[in-house]
């Protein structure tokens, strides 16, 4: 899986930009706010059809412009296609190797990646709707059903909720029954993707701890067993408050640090670990599913690890196939692909030698 090169207009900061890629380690330099993790999050839309700054894609239109595109040149399997994708606030239009595409739900699966940023403190100490997304947008790279049943179950909770906000008991288990079945299989799968992320998240985190620390995951399910049952059970208690409480809308993910909740018993540092561990562990999971290597983006987290642990991350990238990595610190790795940024545009390319 790799990208070979990308343009943009109206992207955030960019007017307008062109940008090659090496196969191996690309390097985005620069002062903060010049367009650095802006690069990043428009290669991570064109994977996933979501940003990971915000989760509101009209925020990715530059400014007083009325739309953005991005065209890229990639490859998967050594076939090679274009991916344009024009976004604007009344439509969304995605392009893959010329076949027209209605929904940015086409590009998950197309490539896999995974980002790695200062966000994902979010992952350890935010609401359990980011764990939620965390999820999700994993499994959803693996599976198009998933995508699917989570639209099935959403449009039914949509429509529960209106009757409960209304006060009305008619129809409630119409829709219960159709909120049931895919309830069930998001769970499942949600399941199953924790029991093998806490297959490699002990190593990866002992590994950047120098075997100090562990990192264990479970699931938090908000009503456990048959939700047809729990929904008729509980229907006053969301008659009053005017909302369903129990699915797997409101479930969680606890991530235990040597057995303890991280968000109560972690420092700083600890977190931030905690977070990378997750997510190198999301990236050996897709991994496993894809038949090449997925791409691992990083967003200018050098100055939230020390020496230590830039180090352990590196032998990660043995591992790696095509990296993206912003920093507003001068770093330097064997064969990579250098490009100074400023002001949103490409100021200077270093040759793979640099």
């Amino acid at each position: 899986m790799k990208f070979h090169s990308l343009l943009l207009h109206h992207f955030r900061n960019y007017s307008e930009a062109a940008v090659d890629f090496g196969p191996g380690i690309n390097l985005f330099l620069g002062e903060n706010g010049q367009g650095k993790s802006n690069l990043l999050e428009a290669l991570y839309f064109a994977v996933t059809g979501r940003s990971f700054r915000t989760t509101e894609v009209d925020d990715l239109i530059q400014h007083g412009a009325e739309h953005l595109f991005l065209s890229a040149l990639l490859s998967q399997q050594e076939v090679t296609q274009h991916l344009k994708i024009g976004l604007s606030k009344e439509q969304k239009r995605v392009s893959i190797g010329g076949s027209s595409q209605t929904s940015l739900n086409a590009l998950l699966g197309l490539l896999k990646g995974v980002i790695v940023s200062p966000e994902d403190r979010s992952l350890i100490t935010g609401a359990p709707a980011m764990r939620r997304r965390f999820i999700d947008l994993h499994i959803a790279q693996l599976d198009p059903h998933y995508v699917e049943q989570m639209a099935r179950y959403t449009r039914a909770l949509r429509q529960r909720n209106l009757l409960l906000r209304q006060g009305k008991r008619q129809g409630l288990d119409i829709w219960e029954e159709q909120m049931a079945a895919p309830a069930h299989y998001l769970t499942q799968q949600r399941l199953m993707a924790l029991e093998e992320l806490n297959r490699d998240t002990p190593a990866l985190l002992s590994h950047l701890s120098e075997g100090k620390e562990a990192l264990q995951l479970r699931y938090r399910p908000r009503g456990d067993g048959d939700l047809q049952a729990i929904l008729s059970e509980h229907r006053d208690k969301d008659l009053a408050v005017g909302h369903t409480c129990y699915g797997p809308h409101r479930d969680d993910l606890s991530l235990l640090l040597n057995g303890k909740e991280a968000r109560y018993f972690s420092s700083e540092g600890q977190k931030i670990c905690c977070s990378l561990a997750l997510r190198l562990a999301e990236w050996k999971r897709l991994a496993n599913y894809s038949m090449g290597k997925p791409l691992l983006f990083l967003d200018d987290i050098a100055n939230a690890l020390d020496e230590r642990r830039k180090r352990a991350l590196s032998d990660f990238f043995s591992e790696v196939g095509q990296v993206f990595i912003a920093s507003s610190q001068p770093i330097s790795f064997a064969e990579a692909t250098c490009h100074t940024i400023k002001d949103g545009t490409f100021v200077k390319e270093f040759p793979p030698s640099y």
